[in-house]
């Protein structure tokens, strides 16, 4: 297993020489604890705590990544069908109604993979679709590249008790 939070997510904070007492974390405007000097001066991961700023960008990131995902899949079954020499052969400039009926009678008609069988059905379901799949992507791309753009989180404490 990997130690993800140990090693590839630590987002540590330590902060020696505190007066001793107990202390309010906020990050980005966001309180994610309380803690005493010595756990601060032993250090924190933040990632560990409640879902803090960067953990709030994080996921809006992964949300628009997951969206491009999907779309970049339904590209990729469109691509997939279209280079099949299968498709090559009957594709010309046929309209979607007659490739269908084209591919449908070559695929009974051979020995076609059961998968390229498989991805014919969400082939003509999305391949009306394929403009605004593109654009989606490009605009999910886009938006994934801003949301992720490091963002400035001040971390401010807050002094709650001396003891």
């Amino acid at each position: 297993m990997v130690p993800f939070d140990e090693e590839l997510n630590a987002e540590r904070l330590r902060v020696t020489y505190l007066p001793a007492g107990r202390y309010r974390v906020a990050v980005g405007g966001q309180p994610v604890g309380a803690f005493t000097h010595d756990e601060l001066a032993t250090g924190l991961t933040l990632s560990q705590l409640p879902p803090n700023p960067m953990h709030v960008q994080a996921e809006a990131v992964r949300a628009a990544l997951t969206e491009l995902w999907k779309r970049e899949g339904y590209l990729r079954t469109l691509r997939f069908v279209e280079y099949h020499r299968t498709f090559r052969q009957v594709a010309g400039t046929a309209s979607l109604p007659t490739l269908k009926a084209r591919l449908d009678s070559v695929v009974v008609a051979t020995q076609v993979s059961p998968f390229f069988r498989s991805q014919l059905t969400p082939y003509f379901a999305r391949k009306p679709h394929e403009l605004t799949y593109e654009r989606e992507s490009e605009r999910l791309r886009a938006e994934a590249r801003h949301l992720a753009q490091p963002r400035p989180y001040p971390i401010v404490f807050t002094r709650l008790s001396k003891k």
